[in-house]
């Protein structure tokens, strides 16, 4: 901001680092880039002109953050770590993780581990300018593992021939693999397994690529 032409006398020349930005009759420029500024304010009626001390003007930039992925981006639960880290770090701005925009809780640390699905990133701001830049956004898929449970309407002593009935939890796109000890049983893959021996039986469920095997139950059966 110049001095005011309450006559409305004087002309303004803007310069920038020695060079003429504008010849207006306006006292006042926004800049909009760093550089060294001054004005010439010019008296149209004496023909005199006088030159303003200069003014430096610093034009802070944000560099965007730049984010690498440690691992895979789509996972089931439990199966895998991924980690995302800030690849450059500056000592002259503070960092934010994101998750779907939204800021995470706690203190920034450099790495960050993952365990929900969202889309993560990373935020620099520059607390002397009040102003921030976002990385690009990463897309991570964790898929939750499916239930996985056993139950039997069977009471008391059981004796052969008759046999128990297991019966695992049900949902939607759910695939079953029944198991003896630990070992998996050829063709039992129903939701049900009709048991004519004692021993140790569980199930595991598989949903879009993730299992889960459910505890074991004990089965007794008397001859």
């Amino acid at each position: 901001v110049s001095n005011t032409d309450s006559l409305g006398l004087l002309k303004y020349q803007w310069q920038r680092n020695s060079q003429p930005l504008a010849t207006t009759k306006q006292q006042t420029f926004e800049a909009t880039g760093g550089g060294t500024y001054r004005v010439v304010v010019s008296d149209s009626v004496c023909g005199t002109s006088f030159t303003s001390p200069q003014v430096e003007v610093t034009n802070r930039t944000i560099p965007t953050p730049n984010v690498t992925i440690n691992g895979p981006t789509d996972f089931c639960e439990g199966s895998s770590t991924t980690s995302l880290s800030l690849a450059l770090h500056s000592p002259t701005l503070k960092y934010q993780w994101l998750k779907n925009g939204l800021p995470l809780q706690g203190s920034f640390q450099n790495n960050l581990t993952i365990t929900s699905t969202g889309t993560y990133q990373v935020e620099s701001v520059d607390t002397t300018c009040r102003a921030s830049a976002r990385s690009i956004g990463v897309p991570i898929n964790v898929r939750p593992l499916p239930e996985a449970s056993i139950s039997t309407e069977s009471v008391g002593i059981v004796y052969a021939p008759f046999k128990v009935l297991l019966k695992a939890n049900q949902g939607t796109d759910l695939s079953y693999q029944w198991m003896k000890q630990g070992t998996e049983i050829g063709g039992a893959t129903a939701s049900s397994l009709d048991v004519g021996e004692s021993g140790s039986y569980s199930v595991r469920v598989t949903k879009s690529g993730c299992s889960r095997t459910s505890q074991s139950l004990e089965v007794t059966i008397l001859q």
